[in-house]
């Protein structure tokens, strides 16, 4: 699958566009009228995509019909499908620009880990309910995530895992990939997942991106050191780490922010942050502040993190002492 490197100098490609044009299709299909704020839109696919990369919305329409996704999805209206609910099509299509967003709305990161998909390795198709700043309800699927622990992350697994989780249950739940019909009504019963408290037992275990950043790793293991973490942990993309928490084979997500103006987004944190929250853990901002997805942008320089409490208070007093890392307000 071809890619283009965007303006911030991640990639997308047209199974990006494709994706999210089918999400949106069929939450509008099942639920009506919805609003959406997606990574992507019409007007990058419109524009900057179609400049880098002629052919590409071709390339995205041959991917929904003859993977059966959408089969019947008009060949001339991809780039209005992506923006089908699309609370930010009005605003030139950056869903960053569009001024506040409203009470309820869907976010979805068709495809989260884009350099993983690229790969043929981990990567995950990511949807959230947010209601007045909060995550409601959300689902991922991880086409490449094995169930079994013992399979390493470069090795693809063709049965994949899907999670899913509701605010206030108590618990996310799992289902090999497999054995979902999107046909369906109902899926079959998952399995719920609970993780037991951090017991210190164990030196915990840090998510890692495949290809972070020297500063970030720098970061990364100024926190390993701090509450005494694993010199290495779990290394894959997108927020298949958020299911590897609420299963329990990691034990800490965090993303650190490398300046005090950078943001994170509620597409990529949304989904995975209710899914551990739901099976035990805590989420927030690196200085254990509460996360607003109010809007689609996080507050500046907060970044994100997600682990049991014990580990996660641990990571806040370690945030409060780094002179590089803000404050959390009074």
């Amino acid at each position: 699958m071809p890619k283009i490197v965007k303006a911030d100098g991640s990639p997308v490609t047209p199974a990006d566009y494709a994706a999210q044009a089918v999400i949106a299709h069929t939450l509008r299909r099942w639920l009506g009228p919805v609003t959406m704020i997606g990574e992507e839109s019409g007007a990058s696919l419109r524009g900057a995509c179609l400049a880098a990369l002629p052919g590409a919305d071709e390339l995205a329409w041959n991917a929904l019909t003859q993977s059966g996704a959408w089969p019947d999805a008009p060949r001339d209206g991809l780039a209005e499908a992506i923006d089908t609910g699309s609370w930010s099509a009005d605003a030139g299509g950056s869903a960053a620009d569009a001024g506040p967003a409203p009470e309820t709305y869907w976010t979805t990161d068709p495809i989260d880990g884009t350099r993983g998909f690229i790969r043929g390795h981990q990567y995950a198709v990511c949807l959230a309910k947010v209601h007045r700043g909060r995550a409601v309800l959300a689902a991922l699927a991880c086409p490449a995530l094995s169930l079994d622990w013992e399979r390493p992350f470069d090795d693809p697994d063709p049965h994949g895992c899907a999670y899913a989780a509701l605010a206030g249950s108590g618990h996310a739940l799992e289902w090999a990939l497999d054995t979902l019909n999107p046909s369906a009504a109902e899926p079959p019963p998952g399995r719920a997942l609970r993780r037991p408290p951090w017991d210190g037992a164990a030196p915990p275990r840090m998510t890692e991106s495949v290809e972070p950043s020297e500063r970030r790793r720098r970061a990364h293991d100024s926190a390993a050191a701090a509450i005494g973490a694993a010199a290495r942990g779990p290394r894959l993309d997108s927020q298949c780490k958020y299911a590897l928490l609420a299963r329990g084979q990691a034990d800490v997500y965090l993303r650190v922010p490398m300046s005090p103006a950078a943001r994170e987004t509620a597409w990529d944190h949304a989904p995975g942050t209710l899914l551990t929250t739901e099976a035990g853990c805590l989420a927030g901002a690196v200085t254990g502040e509460p996360l607003d997805f109010s809007g689609p942008l996080l507050p500046p320089g907060r970044g994100v993190m997600s682990a049991p409490p014990a580990l996660f208070h641990r990571l806040a007093r370690w945030s409060m002492s780094r002179p590089e890392l803000p404050s959390a307000p009074a």
